[in-house]
């Protein structure tokens, strides 16, 4: 058996209760609180073990899989998976808590430089051009090829906005990071 990484090993400061490690780590993973604080230990392990899956190598792999799917809630279990392996092999982007501390300093930079272009070139939605938007609508009964234009533009700016709130709310509750090998 390997080493099995653990909560200490997790970027965050957590709770030294297991209840309240299991609503933190739920909040975290976007898993139902009543479910994951039903897991008791159990859970704790397995949420570890999903947030530290695509650092882990192919035997602790194998090992935090097992302990994912030792719980008895199998929807639980479908959900943890989930977003491991999503997480893992299609895109780590989908939980920005999978993220190194580097990786995740790299997407918040990428996100500021789009805001920061968005803003110089005058492209984001404003009020103004949302305004347009509705009168065109209204005018017309649908959407022009302008229209159409600035709610794509618009929309595509507020999703970047949205993404960058959310890396930054992750680097804010790595805000005392703890040393951990899994996440430098």
């Amino acid at each position: 058996m390997t080493d099995m990484p653990s909560v200490s090993d997790l970027p965050y400061h957590l709770p030294t209760d297991t209840q309240g490690q299991l609503r933190v780590l739920a909040r975290i993973l976007d898993v139902s609180p009543t479910v994951a604080e039903q897991s008791g230990e159990a859970g704790v392990e397995a949420m570890c073990a999903t947030i530290l899956y695509r650092h882990l190598d192919r035997r602790q792999r194998i090992e935090a899989m097992e302990k994912i799917k030792s719980l008895p809630n199998k929807a639980f279990v479908a959900k943890l998976v989930k977003v491991t392996l999503d997480t893992t092999f299609v895109n780590p982007q989908w939980g920005l808590w999978s993220l190194t501390n580097e990786e995740l300093a790299d997407d918040i930079r990428f996100h500021q430089t789009v805001n920061k272009i968005g803003a110089i070139t005058g492209a984001t939605l404003s009020l103004s051009s949302g305004k347009d938007v509705i009168t065109e609508i209204l005018r017309n009964g649908r959407l022009g090829p302008k229209g159409v234009a600035l709610l794509v533009i618009g929309v595509a700016f507020a999703g970047n906005s949205s993404e960058l709130d959310a890396s930054i709310q992750e680097q804010q509750r790595r805000s005392q990071i703890k040393d951990s090998p899994y996440f430098q």
